[in-house]
């Protein structure tokens, strides 16, 4: 039966979820044939360590109870027998990685963070700009913090061999822009393992299966995962002119985050004795430290989550972000251009009812009635379109198709098409605007390949102009000759 409030498209289309099936982790013993299942990771009181000192513990290892319905006994003995790392590693470059090695520096009894960059260019910029972060609060108030040197994890290997010798193994990583990252990592595999904790604050989901299909196909020695997102609005703030590492808070928010348990069975014969070895403990424990750490730093205020509210929180801005950015891209409109034209609003709302009937139609929410019934209500629909009308400009996509760049569309698009695919939701709106900006950057690469624009249009082919009638075009800042785009995501 379709959905309650909620038309169906047609009348040959009706979306009846499917059964949900919580996933589990299972340890089977030789002696016995129970199973225990796992619950998602932050499903148990969260632990608020007391202050401490630098000088009370080793800066490289934890060593505290954690409460949990496993009992802190069992946290103990997983503690002490893994010796979790504090040290904090933040791959990317954006305002959101910039605010939180300013927040995570000035946690204490955590060491300093390191900063990964996949460009070279703001390192040398380090320098220059007194190797501090500098943020303007939402009170007006400036903090200037100190951070440790860059170091550079990029794809030319002949200077990221020292860097890379520093860095060492990795053990809490958090990344915070997810384009291009399936290469940085898959460059980088050999600093990460199953001892590893990856938290993903990228605009999009998707990202982890991405990763475990294409980098990590191991599961044992495949990394712990952390979904996150990030509500602090960020803005670029500079003193003086061509400042990097800088960023303003324009509005306080929180760090929400959900761990995801491993999807792993152990053998009969390689079932071990010790609790406090099993996987779903392991896991957990590993999942909780990272939350542990970040909840430290000031100003951050993380909020552990189950994963259906997590999903609520993440959900509403992937959707939109989905609908709006294809259409424009799909079709060179800017955000203003969608609303005049009739054609494009109507794929505009098409998109937006199919991708409200695959969440809909989600595993996670089966168990969330009330999260479903936002999603299918009228003033979802009614936020977002209004949100749209306030738009000015171009989507980001414009710029990174016209320059060779690969779009989010693996963890956007590809993630609900997923979703659709395993609930067999319709999803032919979406697969057809996924086709069409695929041909898009096809056609845009092979462009810049055989061709020197003379122009750089705001948009992506040197065809489209997307600004105000009669308005030239950009003289050119980057000349191709022959030159193959940047690596893909």
């Amino acid at each position: 039966m379709p959905i309650q409030g909620l038309a169906p498209r047609h009348e040959t289309f009706h979306l009846d979820p499917p059964m949900y099936h919580a996933p589990s982790l299972k340890r089977t013993n030789p002696s016995s044939n129970n199973h225990r299942e796992t619950n998602n990771p932050f499903d148990v009181p969260f632990y608020q360590a007391p202050p401490v000192t630098t000088s009370a513990r080793p800066a490289h290892t934890t060593q505290v109870p954690i409460t949990t319905d496993l009992g802190s006994a069992t946290y103990q003995k997983a503690l002490e027998s893994l010796k979790l790392s504090d040290q904090v590693h933040v791959l990317g470059f954006n305002r959101e990685a910039r605010y939180l090695m300013h927040c995570i520096s000035n946690a204490p009894g955590v060491p300093s963070p390191q900063l990964l960059l996949q460009h070279p260019d703001p390192i040398a910029a380090w320098g220059h700009e007194g190797r501090k972060m500098v943020v303007r609060n939402a009170d007006g108030s400036i903090t200037e913090t100190e951070i440790q040197k860059p170091l550079y994890v990029g794809h030319r290997r002949a200077a990221a061999t020292v860097g890379l010798a520093k860095v060492g193994p990795i053990r809490n990583l958090v990344v915070t822009d997810t384009t291009a990252i399936r290469a940085c990592l898959a460059r980088n595999a050999m600093l990460i393992n199953h001892e590893t904790t990856i938290c993903l604050l990228g605009e999009g989901l998707g990202v982890m299966e991405h990763l475990n299909e294409t980098v990590f196909k191991d599961p044992s020695t495949r990394p712990t995962y952390v979904l996150g997102t990030m509500s602090q609005k960020l803005s670029r703030y500079s003193a003086e002119p061509h400042t990097s590492y800088s960023v303003a808070l324009r509005r306080p928010g929180r760090l929400c985050l959900a761990g995801i348990p491993r999807e792993h069975i152990i053998e009969d014969g390689d079932a071990p004795t010790d609790i406090s070895h099993w996987p779903n403990v392991v896991a957990r424990t590993r999942t909780q430290h990272l939350a542990k750490l970040l909840s430290s730093a000031p100003n951050l205020n993380v909020s552990p989550m189950a994963l259906d509210n997590f999903m609520r929180q993440k959900l509403p801005g992937m959707v939109f972000s989905t609908v709006t950015n294809s259409i424009s891209a799909a079709l060179g409109l800017t955000y203003a251009g969608i609303l005049k034209s009739p054609s494009a609003r109507r794929l505009w709302n098409e998109l937006l009812d199919e991708l409200v009937y695959i969440v809909a139609s989600m595993p996670e929410l089966q168990e969330s009635p009330k999260i479903i019934a936002y999603f299918t209500g009228r003033n979802f629909r009614a936020r977002a379109f209004d949100l749209l009308k306030r738009l000015d400009g171009t989507s980001s996509w414009v710029r990174l198709l016209r320059d060779g760049h690969r779009v989010p569309m693996t963890q956007l698009n590809g993630y609900f098409a997923r979703i659709a695919e395993q609930t067999l939701a319709r999803k032919e709106v979406l697969e057809t605007i996924m086709a069409i900006v695929e041909a898009r950057q096809q056609t845009r690469n092979e462009e810049i390949r055989v061709d020197i624009p003379m122009y750089r249009s705001p948009y992506m082919m040197d065809s489209d102009k997307v600004t105000a009638e009669g308005e030239p075009g950009q003289p050119i800042r980057l000349v191709y000759i022959n030159k193959k785009p940047g690596p893909e995501a």
